[in-house]
């Protein structure tokens, strides 16, 4: 049960990864619709020369983004369906789990749905400017500002498709309360990021004008018409962000897989060792060399029948915990605090206790059922019904494989019933081999479970996901690098313009690609801030709320990652440009 959920809940992260890197895609898909629509500024000049309405050409331009659109998607479903089967094919014997071939129509239906409506969604506000080129741009497209916020229409059908996405997402997952707090935070992140970069533009603005050119000329660019500054920051925001967040989840998932495997555990499990073997079971597994502890707990088998007056199976749970409702649990009782347990509320009962059955439990089994300190329990143990009052709730450390049960009932509610005793067995040398082949002679009805073996197909098993969530994080990572390269090239034709512009009059290329580097630091720089508290913020949500792990922080990671990939983004932004400082000015000029 606890492996069920684990797998869900990195299934429920991984999910959410994805839908993030959709959302900065969708910003990339905001920055090439605008260098689309400047590009063909001439063009759309020309229509309303000729007479056509603006509620034309914004269909024209629409119609063309949603053919690609189409298209993009129709590409990234049948790569969706291929999946399953070639992972089967090529991972079956790498990956621990069952493999499917059976292609899940639902999920990409609700992709699919997705991806259409982030396209509407981050195109409609760029390509609403079509609305407000005059015809006489034609002529003088390179002065005509276009900038401003979109006609109610467009911005209704912005929200409306924004409202469409958060329901769909809304209504895709059971934890709705963390999927609320997800969509939350994506709105809050964006609007902290348009404020960051409006803040940024008037303070470049308002600040003291540089002696030197190249300074001048890269402040300039930040709040200069046509500035990219508020869709680069949006960009680069979401972007380093995603990756600082994945870098912490990542290091949170390492340790909590690397802290699942105890340093030291017992060799051996034995279990239904018999009241009247236990003397002979104990002292025959100390005579042999190796063998440092050997510990024993007694055990019953017996099911929670009712909470209170509540039939178990009525009972409305919270968490992962509905699972200590469903079929025979392991009980026990003790007269001291189990080994690993760490008393949390209440009062441990004395030894020699004899008044009313008393029950402790887990704490967060008892908190996801409802329970509270002096709330009764019954349960059914060999057909005869069992009401304790529970006393305490104790914290467990399970990680150490000890003897512990989630209900450990005070020694007079059980002892006079049926039962047999769990023992362990923990050795340091020795031959394990010979050990079991001996216990198993003398003890033929007793069960062993050998340690050593299920540790290392846990440890295979954790490995193997480990390096599946790597893996996924890592397409994730390059899909967000090529979007955000390209949001820093999206505006090329105003570059190569300025470009030159400015060589004309003496600028050197050197000179040129320093300006830019200013611009883009100052822009990396504000937006790796940014990616570091919002991507730790993320990173604590998804370890809290989403896989229920301890979060593990670390700024040197947080940090490198921000900066690293600050700076591969604007490499790569910056060879793109390239193109605009080895443009011939003479065509150029000729043209315009």
């Amino acid at each position: 049960q606890g492996a069920e959920n684990f797998v869900g809940r990195l299934s429920y992260f991984l999910t959410l990864v994805g839908l993030t890197s959709l959302i900065v895609g969708g910003a990339g898909i905001a920055n090439a619709v605008s260098a689309f629509v400047d590009r063909r500024i001439g063009t759309i000049a020309t229509l309303k020369c000729l007479g056509a309405p603006a509620r034309d050409v914004f269909a024209i331009y629409l119609t063309e983004i949603l053919a690609v659109a189409f298209l993009g998607i129709a590409i990234g479903l049948a790569a969706g369906a291929a999946t399953p089967i070639l992972a089967h094919t090529f991972l079956q014997n790498i990956l621990p789990l069952p493999l499917t071939t059976q292609i899940e129509l639902a999920p990409l239906a609700l992709t699919a749905a997705l991806g259409l409506l982030v396209t509407i969604a981050f195109s409609i506000w760029p390509l609403a400017r079509t609305h407000r080129i005059p015809a006489s741009a034609l002529f003088r497209h390179r002065i005509v500002h276009l900038h401003g916020v979109p006609r109610w229409p467009y911005l209704l059908s912005i929200a409306a498709s924004l409202a469409c996405i958060a329901a769909l997402i809304f209504l895709s997952f059971e934890n709705q309360r963390a999927t609320a707090y997800y969509l939350g935070g994506l709105l809050a992140s964006f609007v902290i990021l348009l404020g960051l970069a409006f803040a940024i533009i008037k303070i470049a603005e308002k600040s003291p004008k540089p002696k030197a050119a190249i300074w001048r000329y890269a402040i300039a660019n930040l709040y200069r018409p046509g500035s990219s500054a508020v869709s680069v920051i949006l960009a680069l925001g979401l972007g380093l962000t995603l990756f600082v967040t994945l870098a912490l989840t990542d290091q949170t998932i390492s340790q909590e897989l690397r802290a699942g495997i105890p340093e030291k555990a017992p060799a051996f499990f034995f279990l239904d060792v018999r009241n009247e073997q236990l003397p002979a079971f104990v002292e025959a597994a100390k005579k042999f060399d190796g063998v440092r502890e050997v510990a024993n707990a007694p055990m019953l088998r017996g099911r929670i029948a009712r909470i209170g007056d509540t039939p178990a199976e009525k009972v409305k749970t919270q968490g992962d915990s509905s699972w200590a409702l469903r079929g025979d649990r392991g009980l026990t009782y003790a007269d001291d605090l189990p080994e690993g347990s760490i008393l949390t509320e209440g009062q441990w009962w004395g030894k020699d206790y004899s008044g009313p059955p008393l029950v402790s439990f887990v704490d967060e089994v008892a908190h996801d059922i409802g329970l509270k300190i002096g709330d009764s329990v019954t349960v059914n143990v060999l057909g005869r019904e069992i009401t304790a009052q529970v006393a305490n709730f104790r914290k467990v450390n399970w990680r150490t494989m000890g003897i512990n049960f989630v209900m450990v009932f005070s020694p007079n509610t059980l002892k006079s019933a049926p039962h047999s005793h769990v023992v362990t067995i923990e050795m340091e040398g020795g031959d394990e081999a010979r050990l079991l082949n001996s216990m198993a002679r003398e003890f033929p009805s007793v069960t062993a479970v050998r340690v050593k073996e299920a540790l290392a197909t846990v440890s295979d098993l954790l490995g193997k996901m480990l390096g599946a969530i790597r893996g996924a994080n890592a397409l994730t990572l390059l899909t967000g690098i090529l979007v955000l390269a390209g949001a820093l090239a999206a505006g090329l034709s105003n570059r190569i313009y300025d470009a030159v512009v400015l060589k004309t009059y003496g600028a050197s290329r050197a000179q040129l690609m320093g300006a830019f580097i200013i611009e883009y630091a100052v822009l990396g720089l504000a937006a790796a801030i940014f990616g570091i508290a919002v991507g730790s913020l993320g990173s604590w949500f998804l370890a809290t709320w989403i896989l229920d792990m301890q979060w593990s922080f670390s700024l040197a990671v947080a940090a490198t990652t921000a900066l690293l990939a600050m700076i591969i983004t604007i490499a790569a932004g910056l060879m793109v440009t390239w193109a605009a400082l080895a443009a011939k000015p003479a065509p150029i000029l000729r043209n315009e």
